[in-house]
């Protein structure tokens, strides 16, 4: 199933495979469960369920055998950019704990797990993830029994914990700024609202706004218009310094930035 016309067409072309061009809602009222299949494969999707149980349990009806659901973890996380597993597409967060629970209420009993980490990727959101396989099965469900080796109220404290002092640091970062330098911030998202919200970033005098996303062109963030990266408001002096504010894509813009060999100040937030 694959809400994309284009990537249906693609996944046809390139690999011969039909795909159902729509939701799984619109799946489940047209086709209903008149089709099982062996095998249901939800990769970085339950996430994105606003009822993830409801969700799984239509899952379980067009199931035969097994699940596979890998879901972004907060039994193990990285100290990487301040809260960013919390974003707008994520909806719904996951331990192993709730994961288990979840899934045993819907019928399925736990084969075999995996975190998988993916330290290579600037992904806060999507790493480190449960990778679980889940086999349907007749069950009796003792709640008294499920005890984790770590609770997700654990896992959640910790998290939010470290992250408050992790802030601290990229607040500090921005405090060193001059209030009068005339600076352009380099990347706009989720992320950039929080750091306007909870640091002194609103109060710069902040006269540009840059991102390569096409789609973010003439929108407004803090007021200030959104365009792709000039190097001419440089030349002209109406941009003396530039913060990076993104995290996942950091290490891109230094490297165009370095590239262009730019003799202004280039303020970046995290240790990439």
């Amino acid at each position: 199933m694959e809400p994309s016309s284009l990537n249906c067409a693609l996944a046809k072309k390139n690999y011969g495979v039909d795909l159902y061009n729509g939701m799984f809602s619109e799946y489940y009222s047209s086709v209903g469960t008149n089709r099982k299949y062996d095998l249901v494969f939800l990769s970085m999707v339950l996430e994105h369920i606003v009822n993830p149980f409801n969700f799984i349990c239509q899952c379980g009806e067009i199931c035969e055998k097994y699940i596979f659901v890998e879901v972004p973890t907060l039994d193990y996380k990285y100290i990487e950019e301040p809260f960013g597993m919390f974003c707008e597409e994520h909806v719904s967060m996951f331990t192993l704990e709730s994961l288990t629970y979840m899934m045993n209420h819907a019928g399925f009993s736990l084969i075999n797990k995996e975190i998988i980490f993916e330290d290579n990727l600037y992904l806060p959101a999507g790493y480190p993830a449960i990778a679980s396989i889940w086999k349907k099965e007749d069950m009796t469900i003792d709640d008294n029994k499920l005890k984790p080796e770590i609770s997700s109220e654990d896992c959640f404290k910790n998290y939010v914990k470290n992250n408050e002092m992790y802030l601290e640091t990229v607040k500090d970062k921005i405090n060193l700024i001059p209030d009068d330098i005339k600076l352009a911030i380099w990347g706009v998202g989720h992320h950039v609202s929080m750091l306007l919200a909870n640091t002194r970033l609103s109060v710069k005098n902040v006269v540009r706004v840059y991102d390569s996303d096409k789609r973010k062109e003439g929108s407004k963030i803090a007021g200030i218009p959104i365009h792709p990266f000039d190097l001419n408001d440089i030349r002209t002096g109406d941009v003396e310094a530039i913060l990076i504010t993104t995290y996942t894509a950091q290490k891109s813009i230094d490297d165009c930035l370095k590239s262009l060999n730019i003799n202004i100040p280039i303020y970046k937030l995290y240790d990439i």
